[in-house]
């Protein structure tokens, strides 16, 4: 089996708040996930029918 890695040269800035969690800024959901968000509703959705 074959894996392929995956770079992405998409600019973001990570964030720190006082508790110490990092955030990512300047990504959208289509840079994370491939896909837009709503089919992350949808997918759950219809598992549950």
């Amino acid at each position: 089996m074959a894996t392929t890695d995956i770079q992405s040269h998409i600019p973001f800035r990570e964030v720190t708040d006082g508790n110490g969690r990092v955030y990512r800024l300047g990504e959208t959901d289509r840079d994370i996930m491939r896909r837009p968000r709503w089919t992350m509703v949808l997918f759950p959705w219809l598992g549950m029918m």
